[in-house]
């Protein structure tokens, strides 16, 4: 119970917290709180902009979020496919019209957001296994700032985006497993005359469920990248990236990956861009033998009136172990989409497959195949519901002459959601998930439901 009047408590004074924000940002000059389309109409104040780049989704618990209470399916991360968006369109932040009606231009040069969330969560397996299966009742608060300045909103032209998001999670049968999580990124674009310089840094504590190991887990993630645009000609651009990730457990096997990008691109028409890339990395899994790898990708951006767009990154990769003779080959690829049929209507879908080094066992790696569907409709503009599925399948290999391995798991969940806006920057949700793992190793199969509330406070 003094667990139950001390979330109350806490409860009051974000929302209290939160009014008094949304009431200075909608009076402080550095905040803007506007709405602009992508078409430079104003919206109504009613619907939040879309977040940032660095910004946690304020969909609860979403699979694939590491940034959510349960890492679930892996994130997707779109290739970076089409040609560079180099010096574009100054900042233009919302401001009323004239006397003749006509929008006037304002320029909002930064911001300061505050990013404010609540979860409160029935998971009936938190430890996701199907020999201890124990429930709880979760509470999630989150709480932190944005830093944006520069063009944060088109993220055309130059801008830098810094944040911190604090979240802590409050089991209520089981205190042990009382964590705080943590993310903290940087984000940036600088632009000069036909070369763009674009700079992503991230780290995250989390304290989360990972299929891979079979259970609650608590590691630090480090995720940079820097990357080089140019364009050659209005048609031709290449491009240039060296991305590192590392993964620290505190319990389990730690991973590094080290990986240069070389590509180019050709615009063939105003909506296909067609090209080429060259990966070459390194991966280094604790207590297994060094991987070297190159990928050979083509790839593909289309973008038809708005309505639909669609993104490609297919190819093949080679793997050399250090201490085995032969090179393994694996077909690789990432693609996505988005289709609008009605302006209150939103389906989107992406698919991958990747190589992943595994936590659990030594000398093993998997290929982690699969897709996610989701389908947004809006409806009466202050409501909207939700549709998301997803499936995949993780085919284990063995990257050492020690261990055989032969581990497959398949993954399913589908997560429907109710979501309403009120108060201009409040958005309240209701949600329900199902989550299914088959493996043919038993100590990894479980299934889970997990149905929750959460309040959200967007800018």
């Amino acid at each position: 119970m003094s667990k139950i009047r001390n979330f109350t408590w806490l409860l009051a004074l974000v929302v209290t917290g939160a009014w008094a924000a949304s009431f200075g940002a909608a009076t402080s000059p550095g905040v803007h709180v506007g709405v602009e389309k992508d078409d430079g109409a104003i919206e109504t104040p009613d619907a939040p902009p879309p977040p940032s780049p660095l910004t946690p989704t304020t969909r609860p618990l979403q699979p694939g979020d590491l940034t959510t209470l349960d890492q679930g399916m892996q994130a997707v991360k779109p290739e970076q496919v089409g040609p560079p968006i180099l010096p574009g369109t100054s900042v233009e932040s919302a401001a009323p019209p004239d006397e003749e009606g006509n929008l006037q231009e304002k320029i909002q040069l930064w911001r300061v957001r505050p990013i404010f969330r609540l979860v409160s969560l029935y998971d009936d397996n938190i430890f996701i296994s199907d020999t201890n299966r124990v429930s709880d009742i979760i509470f999630a608060v989150s709480a932190g700032l944005a830093f944006e300045i520069g063009d944060y909103r088109n993220l055309e032209d130059s801008y830098l985006i810094v944040q911190y998001v604090g979240t802590g999670l409050i089991y209520l049968d089981n205190p042990q497993e009382d964590a705080y999580n943590q993310l903290a990124g940087l984000e940036g674009k600088y632009v000069w005359n036909n070369l763009a310089v674009e700079l992503s840094s991230r780290y995250e504590y989390l304290s989360t469920p990972d299929r891979d190991v079979g259970g609650l887990v608590r590691r630090s993630v480090f995720d940079n990248s820097l990357r080089f645009v140019y364009g050659y000609s209005d048609k031709t651009s290449a491009d240039l990236e060296f991305s590192q990730n590392a993964i620290i457990y505190v319990d389990d096997l730690d991973s590094n990956n080290y990986a240069v990008k070389l590509g180019a691109e050709y615009l063939v028409t105003e909506k296909l861009s067609l090209g080429a890339e060259g990966v070459a990395g390194v991966l280094n899994v604790q207590e297994s033998p060094l991987q070297y790898y190159q990928q050979l990708r083509v790839r593909a951006a289309y973008d038809a009136t708005g309505k639909l767009t669609f993104r490609l990154s297919v190819g093949v990769e080679a793997r050399e172990l250090d201490n085995l003779s032969q090179t393994r080959l694996d077909p690789v690829f990432s693609l996505g989409g988005d289709y609008s049929p009605f302006p209150s209507t939103t389906i989107s879908f992406d698919a991958y497959r990747r190589v992943e080094g595994s936590a659990s066992s030594a000398g093993q790696d998997y290929n982690a195949t699969g897709f996610v569907i989701a389908i947004e409709q809006r409806l009466f503009e202050k409501f909207s519901a939700k549709l998301a599925l997803g499936y995949e399948n993780d085919a284990y290999f063995s990257t050492d002459d020690q261990s055989g391995v032969d581990r497959l798991d398949n993954f399913v969940f589908a997560r429907p959601e109710l979501s309403a806006t009120f108060f201009t920057h409040y958005k309240a949700s209701v949600f329900y998930e199902f989550r299914r793992n088959e493996s043919n190793e038993s100590n990894f199969s479980f299934y889970d439901n997990r149905a929750g509330i959460a309040l959200a406070v967007e800018f």
